[in-house]
């Protein structure tokens, strides 16, 4: 299933033009940034118990 998914992300990346494919990465990597902070607060909000 990742092999796939990673198979499509590269076959995009080659379709697209280097302008857009500039966007895109820059756009993946945000996200996984924000992915990042989200799972920062989860795991604080978990170590620290949920608030009464």
């Amino acid at each position: 299933m990742l092999r796939r998914i990673r198979f499509l992300w590269f076959y995009t990346l080659w379709k697209v033009t280097r302008k857009e494919r500039f966007g895109l990465i820059v756009g993946y990597f945000e996200g996984r940034n924000e992915d990042r902070e989200i799972n920062k607060e989860w795991e604080n909000a978990t170590l620290k118990g949920w608030p009464d």
